[in-house]
Formats: C-alpha cells, structure tokens, sequence
C-alpha cells in the first residue's frame, strides 16, 4: 500500500482533509442510540460550547444605528493606521468585536445578509492580526476564532494548522480543549479509512478532555469519542472503562444537557458490547 502524504508538520494534507471531509457532522458506533445522538455533533455544535458563548447572546448588545456609526470611524481611522505596527493590533481586533456585536444584533432581527456581511469583515479583521502579529501574547482567541470559520467553511487544512499553532503556543488557553477536539476529530475521520492514524486522533482527544467536566465544556463529548477511538482501533477492554467513565460524569453533572445525552448514548454502548 502507498503511504499516504503527510504534511511536513505533522498534520494531514489538503487531500487527506478532503478524504475526511463530514457533511453531516460525527456519525459513529453501532447502537442506534449513539449514532442518533453523535450525528447531533459536529463543528456548529462545538462552536455553541465556546469560552465565550455567553458574551454572543443578545443580552447587552448595542443597537444597529450605533454599531454602524462606530465601524464607520473605525473604518475611516484605520486607513491611517500603520498595520505593521504591532502596538495596533488591539484597535484591528476592536474592529472585528464591533463586527462580532453587529451581526449578533442581525441575527436577532433576522437580518441574514447583514450578519452574512458583518461576519466576513470581522474574520478578515481577525484574520489580519493573526497574520501580521503572530506573536502578540493574546492571540490565542483571534487564532480560533479564525480556525473555526476556516473550518466551517470547508478549509480545514488551514483551520488544522491554525489550532495546531494555537495549541503550541498557548496550551493553557481556554481555547485548547476545542482546538484539540478539533484536530482529533479530523484525525478520527481520517483514521476509519487510514487505521495507522488512530494513535493521532486518540493523542489528540486525550489531550481535549483536560481539564474536567464541567469546566471544559468538550469534555464529555472528548471522551465519548475518545472511547469510540479506543473501539475502533482494537482496545476494546479500554473503550468499555471510557464509556463507563462518561456514564458516570453524566451522572455527576445532571443539569448539563448535553452531558446527560452523551450519558445515554454511552450506556447504550455499554449494553450492545
């Protein structure tokens, strides 16, 4: 068999990302109540368990008519702005905060094309800061949040690199987890049809369910698919104790939903093993 081409840092090529690609978000194992409940799961799911969720909602927002007037002097003032000053980051990524709060109040109004708009301006604001001041100390949010868009736009050899960057240089972000999650996602994809890749994704995923529940929001879903790897790639003495352990954080934190489903699935994956 021909090896299959790795990128020089490690991470999948563009070609094996395609060859991994999900359209409908996780879909795995072989009782009917884990395949229905990890199909709900995926990158958009991922994205509502975010550090900062709270600060998207509605609560707080300022109105349209102001955010406008504000982007427009921002906008005017950056064209005098030096950008390869690096002490001009913070003013770029105000920008895309403002950008941020605009298309959450469009999104609100159900203004589709608006928050369309609003959302590509901010990712290239991001994307601007990423790319010209990769050493400011407080990357570690613009860096996901570009990752994340890239990855939801279907560029994930780029997302892959993003987080990989992200997790190297700041692995004490609240952002590590989701990154981690993220990666050992892709190499579980890639894993079902390249099995020498199972090591990576359980590396990956290990490494997503630190810290615990229910301060690392990805925990639980982490170690389900954790445990899934472990199935998959023959341990299976090692699967059943992680899907016990999932039945049993579960159980602990009885007020997170999505806790209390995965819950569910891996008992039912217990009872058909």
């Amino acid at each position: 068999m021909l090896a299959r081409p790795v990128a020089d840092n490690g991470s999948p090529t563009t070609h094996s990302m395609t060859v991994a690609r999900r359209t409908t978000g996780p879909t795995f194992g072989h009782a009917s109540t884990s395949a229905q409940t990890a199909s709900t799961y995926g990158p958009a799911w991922r994205s509502e368990l975010r550090p900062d969720v709270r600060a998207r909602s509605t609560e707080g927002l300022r109105s349209r008519a102001v955010l406008v007037t504000e982007l427009s002097q921002l906008e005017a003032d950056a064209k005098t702005v030096d950008a390869d000053d690096p002490s001009r980051a913070p003013f770029f990524l105000r920008i895309a905060a403002a950008y941020d709060e605009l298309r959450a109040v469009a999104e609100s109004e159900g203004d589709t094309e608006l928050a369309a708009r609003a959302r590509t301006k901010a990712h290239e604001m991001k994307h601007l800061v990423v790319r010209r001041y990769p050493d400011a100390p407080y990357l570690d949010k613009p860096l996901f949040d570009v990752a994340d868009e890239l990855e939801h736009t279907e560029q994930r050899a780029g997302s892959f690199v993003l987080y990989r960057e992200l997790v190297k240089k700041f692995p004490a972000s609240p952002y590590a987890p989701y990154a981690y999650l993220a990666m050992g996602e892709e190499y579980f994809e890639l894993a079902s049809r390249h099995p020498e890749e199972w090591p990576q994704a359980i590396a990956m995923l290990q490494k997503a369910i630190t810290p615990a529940a229910p301060g690392n929001r990805v925990h639980g879903y982490a170690l389900y698919k954790l445990a899934w790897a472990y199935e998959k790639s023959g341990d299976h003495s090692h699967a059943r104790q992680l899907f016990q352990e999932v039945v049993d954080v579960a159980a602990a934190n009885p007020s997170v939903p999505d806790l209390v489903k995965l819950g569910e699935a891996a008992h039912g994956d217990l009872a058909s093993m």
